[in-house]
């Protein structure tokens, strides 16, 4: 019977038992980073709690003056101007921005 010979392991190859070290380093270090995530959640509840419901929600379609201004054509102070009157809706200064309904501006001749 021939004599087993045992295999030569490359050279700058890693061992199988260093192999097994870094996958348990890894395996370790995505536990943590699951241990993190389960308490940055909990954080960010606590935090949501806390923080106070809007004042005002802007309806969906509605747009900044400067948007509503390159949309339709008129000019920025001609809008501020509507809204201020009425004459267009409009949605109360939110964090010192305007918003306006772009269907309810008067239509171009």
């Amino acid at each position: 019977m021939a004599a087993v010979v045992p295999l030569r392991h490359p050279a700058g190859e890693p061992s199988v038992a260093s192999l097994e070290a870094q996958i348990a380093a890894l395996t370790e270090a995505v536990a943590e980073l699951a241990r993190d995530r389960d308490l940055m959640r909990e954080r960010l509840a606590d935090l949501e709690t806390r923080v106070p419901p809007p004042r005002y929600e802007v309806p969906a379609h509605y747009v900044t003056v400067k948007a509503a201004a390159d949309i339709s054509g008129f000019a920025v102070p001609t809008i501020y101007q509507w809204a201020r009157k009425g004459r267009i809706k409009s949605a109360p200064d939110v964090g010192g921005r305007r918003f306006v309904d772009p269907t309810s501006f008067p239509r171009r001749a």
